[in-house]
């Protein structure tokens, strides 16, 4: 299994509530279209913790593997997510590819 997560801020002039709002109940009537996700999770900054991190958010993408992850990034379910977070202001700090290792289940 291969995780894609992207970190990251929201635009300026939006607050946490704006971003959680957008994030949960918006976008992800277009992200969870894209195809080969099996496991999807938004991780946003909590209310008490707002302006102790540069960043906002992180979203977790779960695919089998990297031909999967391919294969969604090129879909046009990935662009129409990927517009609607530009006409939001979303800004993608960095993206990354990740198997992970439980240390304490």
């Amino acid at each position: 299994m291969v995780k894609m997560m992207s970190i990251v801020k929201r635009p300026e002039g939006k607050n946490l509530r704006e971003l959680r709002k957008w994030w949960v109940e918006e976008h992800t009537k277009l992200s969870t279209k894209i195809p080969g996700i099996r496991r999807y999770v938004i991780n946003i900054v909590a209310d008490e913790a707002e302006g102790m991190s540069e960043i906002d958010g992180i979203n977790e993408l779960y695919f089998d593997d990297m031909a999967a992850v391919k294969k969604a990034l090129d879909s046009p379910e990935f662009a129409e997510a990927m517009k609607d977070a530009r006409e939001f202001g979303l800004i993608v700090v960095d993206r990354i590819f990740a198997q992970k290792h439980t240390i304490i289940p």
